[in-house]
């Protein structure tokens, strides 16, 4: 998410070098060696690299978004942590590292490694802390991140904590049909929901769908989360039939907006084919769990935790199915 307020602040040296190749050697005294710029000519200086660096960092940061939307992940990981030795230029507590921090988080987290995305939302919230007034909904953001990584690792109880923390803030600050406020509240919902509480879940995601398809729209990339999200909570209370039709529509919406090969749409086919393994489906379960199990390798990599929890699926449906073999396979692959 786009930082809301951005300074510039960067002190640039002013070498005879650096004067030389903006002044010409004529600005400097070849004799002494002694710059012979006057204190306005200084601060020229420091203005025009400060603009240039705020510039390189903007576009930086500008490609990084377009790369992690593209799904061109290690692209963007690269671009961002670009961005992040620029933004250290800036000062350790500047809000643009802060930001660069983030925006690096977002796409280790998706990469699966979890740990490290942790520590990159703690450093940007150490940094966005110290700017508590003007870049409160960016401390709100990074504080939504760091929820969503400890969800999951499992640790519910910090998230739904930091979930709320979120919801406090942003609340303060903008209308309850906000889409930022809907983030927030889909994110308590989807923690609701990983720590079993699906009772807690349910009107929190149906509140959460209902509104973001009154603003967003019926085919908001957002509906077709929450409409995977809420599919999965009624599958957990056993309400197969209600479960069935929102994934249903949730992978036509995915499908229509990304393609059949993106990650977003292996998230729905997985949790579609664990409906249809318990309802006896076994022929379409094992076909979405292939075809889940393609998609994320191609797209997140063959070491990514998704792979291994879709490969584990598979595997138990061979078993249940006595083919040992195959699933032995597939747990092998999975480790």
């Amino acid at each position: 998410m786009k930082s809301l307020l951005i300074r510039a602040g960067l002190k640039v040296a002013t070498t005879p070098l650096v004067l030389a190749g903006i002044f010409g050697a004529s600005a400097l005294n070849a004799d002494s060696g002694q710059s012979m710029t006057t204190d306005s000519q200084r601060n020229g200086i420091v203005r025009v690299e400060t603009t240039r660096a705020q510039a390189s960092w903007d576009n930086l940061i500008e490609e990084g978004r377009k790369m992690r939307e593209q799904s061109r992940y290690a692209d963007a990981e690269q671009t961002f942590r670009a961005a992040v030795s620029l933004a250290e230029e800036f000062g350790g507590l500047d809000p643009r590292y802060g930001e660069s921090l983030n925006a690096l988080g977002t796409v280790v987290q998706i990469r699966g490694r979890y740990d490290e995305a942790e520590a990159l939302f703690r450093s940007a919230l150490v940094i966005w802390s110290e700017h508590p007034g003007e870049h409160r909904l960016d401390l709100a953001v990074a504080f939504s991140n760091f929820a969503n990584v400890l969800r999951l690792k499992g640790q519910y109880l910090d998230s739904e904590r930091l979930q709320l923390q979120v919801l406090e803030i942003e609340r303060a600050a903008l209308s309850a049909d906000n889409p930022i406020v809907l983030e927030a509240l889909y994110g308590l919902g989807a923690t609701q929901a990983a720590a079993g509480r699906y009772k807690d879940a349910e009107p929190t995601l149906r509140g959460v769908l209902a509104t973001e398809r009154k603003i967003l729209g019926a085919d908001a990339p957002s509906v077709a989360r929450t409409l995977s999200e809420l599919g999965h909570v009624y599958y957990m209370l056993g309400r197969y039939t209600e479960a069935e039709p929102l994934y249903h529509r949730a992978l036509a919406i995915r499908e229509k907006l990304y393609g059949p090969e993106n990650e977003a749409v292996g998230l729905t086919l997985n949790k579609l084919a664990e409906l249809e393994r318990t309802e006896g489906s076994s022929g379409e379960a094992e076909r979405h769990w292939k075809q889940t199990i393609r998609i994320w390798e191609s797209s997140l990599g063959s070491d990514h935790p998704l792979l291994a929890s879709a490969l584990n699926n598979l595997g138990m449906l061979y078993t249940d199915e006595g083919k040992i073999g195959e699933a032995e396979a597939l747990y092998r692959r999975a480790l």
